[in-house]
């Protein structure tokens, strides 16, 4: 079962959808009540036709309202431009984003 786990406190997925393919009980898409208080930030490219983003953007807005006592802990970028395989630049700002959110939230 996802988050099974208290001791994550922060996660950073990329490029990767909480809606599985094969419609499985454990997908996370399925227990937005177990996400907070892991601080989540998820990225995605917005063309991207290997992993859509709509899973996670879907996702993102349902976490709202669990994270409404701490706002900051929840972040979603979309990089509407970019497919799968995104350009560098992009790249590197997806990575930069990773690093500055695990600083913040692991230390």
């Amino acid at each position: 079962m996802p988050l099974a786990d208290r001791r994550i406190g922060a996660a950073t997925p990329i490029l990767g959808s909480p809606r599985w393919k094969l419609d499985r009980p454990s997908s996370p898409h399925r227990y937005v009540d177990r996400f907070y208080p892991v601080a989540l930030l998820a990225q995605n490219a917005g063309r991207d036709e290997n992993v859509p983003a709509a899973g996670a953007r879907a996702l993102h807005a349902a976490l709202q309202p669990s994270y409404a006592k701490a706002p900051d802990r929840l972040a979603y970028v979309e990089f509407e431009d970019a497919e799968h395989s995104m350009p560098e630049d992009q790249w590197d700002q997806l990575w930069h984003n990773v690093v500055r959110w695990l600083i913040r939230f692991v230390g």
